[in-house]
């Protein structure tokens, strides 16, 4: 595996860079409190039924395109910058286009996560007609297994496919006692393609689990920060990295979870919550600024043993700014 990427992969790993800064809210928000990222779970059907995943249930409904219209609505005023759409899978909605293109005429970044197996060549460049900047798509495993499908073997395709596109492409591995052998390996394979990768511990309702203390994942964790050094592209801040390589070796990382202002999550009934796994009766009609600042710095309850990498990522810099300049600013500085 060489450490020299093409031009192309040079400059999509600089943008990937500038795209964490940006959700982290370093730029756009570090002076006031209002949003940054939003997701809104726009179906809770799915093409799959992963053993570890919590996040969508067949007999569910997609939400009313009309109602996702009003969803964005409402995220330009409060003056989010992002909007994800997620499920279940996002490509089963029959008006997951006319999101985007609604998201995009309010000059919102868009972005989904999807599990790939529906992203044909004609649905790609749909996407990119219709304002598509970010898609994460989710590899577990180089060979499926009985707990996930989501295998790079079924899903080669899609990747060299929409890699070739203006898009901001990485990969989210959620790692499991059934594919951290794997994980190595199918990170180096995305390396050898210049395409980033994530890994996220498996969570059961956004809390790790026991098996998240292990050698092995303290090694892997290790392993990627190196690469991430050498220049390899590890979509994932070095803070996120340190937490999860600490919480793998058993200690506890002190941070406030900015769930609720810089980030938040409106699920199919149409309740605003602080993220996923935190049930709520308000509904997002009627949140306003007010609510969205009472989130501002306040604990949680839950950030100490929290599995959730997108508010972690969206609240360090708000609670940790000083341990987030040491562990990614300075670093990347001095190697430039």
């Amino acid at each position: 595996m060489s450490s020299l990427f093409t031009s192309k992969s040079k400059v999509t790993q600089a943008y990937i860079w500038g795209h964490e800064l940006f959700k982290a809210g370093i730029v756009q928000r570090v002076f006031d409190s209002r949003p940054i990222w939003a997701q809104l779970k726009i179906t809770e059907k799915c093409n799959l039924n992963c053993g570890y995943c919590c996040e969508h249930n067949n007999s569910g409904r997609h939400v009313p395109v009309e109602t996702v219209f009003k969803w964005i609505e409402k995220c330009s005023e409060l003056g989010v910058k992002h909007v994800e759409f997620i499920g279940g899978e996002p490509l089963m909605h029959p008006d997951l286009f006319e999101m985007l293109k609604s998201a995009k005429s309010h000059g919102m970044n868009t972005g989904f996560t999807t599990n790939g197996f529906l992203m044909t060549d004609e649905c790609i460049e749909k996407l990119m007609e219709n304002g598509i900047r970010r898609i994460q798509l989710s590899i577990d495993c180089i060979e499926p297994n009985p707990v996930t499908k989501k295998a790079f073997k079924l899903l080669e395709h899609q990747l060299e496919q929409v890699s070739k596109k203006d898009i901001l492409l990485h990969v989210n591995s959620v790692i499991t006692k059934d594919t951290i052998q794997q994980s190595i390996e199918l990170a180096c394979i995305l390396f050898d393609r210049g395409v980033p990768v994530a890994f996220s511990p498996a969570h059961e309702k956004g809390q790790l689990s026991a098996e998240m203390q292990s050698e092995a994942l303290s090694s892997f964790f290790s392993w990627l920060t190196i690469m991430k050094k050498k220049g390899f592209p590890v979509n994932m801040p070095q803070f996120l990295i340190d937490y999860y390589r600490n919480k793998a070796n058993g200690k506890s990382t002190e941070w406030t979870c900015e769930g609720g202002c810089k980030a938040f999550y409106i699920d199919t009934d149409g309740f605003f919550r602080i993220c996923s796994h935190k049930p709520s009766d308000l509904k997002f009609e009627d949140v306003n600024l007010s609510i969205i600042r009472e989130n501002h710095g306040r604990k949680k309850g839950c950030e100490g043993n929290c599995g959730v990498s997108c508010m972690i990522v969206n609240s360090f810099p708000f609670c940790r700014l000083g341990h987030v300049v040491k562990a990614d600013l300075m670093p990347r500085r001095r190697q430039n």
